[in-house]
């Protein structure tokens, strides 16, 4: 899977709401053209939205995903890379560039 080791963030200029069980993401900061942009997530993508924290890889929220539900592991995969591909093209996540301080890694580092 690509980018199993990359951790994203959510973008803070987005706001979300739940309404009638649909997730609603309205970004805060936009261009004219956007104006009237709102992004409606289904059932998956909420739960891989929900786990996107900037301190999880994409490879640790797949293996929670896989352990929590029955969901074939080809498919769950699929599913995470068109929702990483397609969140990161509309700018409501984004790759952390620096590790989390409480991070396993930077644990090891101060060993």
């Amino acid at each position: 899977m690509k980018e199993e080791k990359t951790i994203f963030e959510k973008n803070k200029d987005v706001v979300t709401r739940e309404i009638d069980r649909e997730l609603f993401l309205i970004p805060l900061i936009r261009t004219r053209d956007e104006v009237n942009d709102i992004f409606t997530l289904n059932k998956m993508a909420i739960k891989i939205w929900d786990l996107i924290d900037g301190k999880k890889n994409v490879r640790k929220i797949r293996d929670y995903l896989l352990d929590k539900y029955d969901v074939r592991p080809e498919k769950l995969e699929e599913d995470i890379e068109r929702f990483i591909k397609d969140a990161r093209e509309i700018n409501i996540i984004k790759k952390v560039t620096e590790i989390p301080k409480n991070s396993k890694t930077e644990k090891l580092k101060n060993t």
